[in-house]
C-alpha cells in the first residue's frame, strides 16, 4: 500500500508540474499581451492626432481659411500637378499631330508604290539595255570632246 500512495502522490506532482508549466505559459502569453496593447494604444493616440490634424486642415480649406505649415506643401503639390497635367496634353496634342502626318506620309506612299507598280519601269528595260545606253552615252561623250 505504501507503495500505491507512493506512486498516487508522483502522479499527482507530475500533474501539478504540468499545470505549473501551463501556468507560466499562460502568464507569458498575458504579459506579451499587455505589452501589445500598450502599443496599440500608444498608436492609436498618435493616429487619432494626426487625423484630427487632417479634419482641421480640411476644414480650414473648406471654409477658405488660411493653411497651416503643410498648406505651402500643398500649393506647391497642386501647382505641380497641374503643370504635369499640362504636359500630358500637349504630349498628347504632339502625338496627335505625328500620328497625323504619318497617315498622310502612307497614302503618299502607298500611291507612290501603286504608281511604281502601274508602270514597272524596270519591265521597259533590262539590265543590258541599260548599259548598252551608257555605253553608247559614254562614246558620244568620247567623241564630241576629241572633236
Amino acid at each position: 500500500m505504501p507503495e500505491q500512495t507512493q506512486a498516487l502522490i508522483d502522479n499527482i506532482m507530475g500533474e501539478i508540474h504540468a499545470l505549473n508549466s501551463k501556468i507560466q505559459i499562460i502568464a507569458q502569453r498575458m504579459k506579451i499581451m499587455e505589452r501589445n496593447e500598450e502599443i496599440i494604444g500608444k498608436t492609436l493616440i498618435s493616429h487619432n492626432k494626426m487625423l484630427k490634424g487632417i479634419e482641421e486642415e480640411i476644414n480650414a480649406l473648406k471654409s477658405g481659411g488660411a493653411l497651416s505649415e503643410s498648406g505651402p506643401d500643398l500649393e506647391k503639390n497642386s501647382i505641380a500637378l497641374k503643370e504635369v497635367k499640362d504636359l500630358i496634353k500637349d504630349a498628347k496634342k504632339q502625338m496627335d499631330g505625328n500620328k497625323k502626318e504619318i497617315d498622310i506620309i502612307k497614302t503618299e506612299l502607298s500611291e507612290i508604290k501603286y504608281i511604281l507598280e502601274a508602270i514597272n519601269p524596270v519591265a521597259y528595260v533590262t539590265v543590258d539595255q541599260v548599259a548598252d545606253l551608257v555605253d553608247e552615252k559614254l562614246e558620244d561623250l568620247q567623241r564630241k570632246k576629241k572633236g
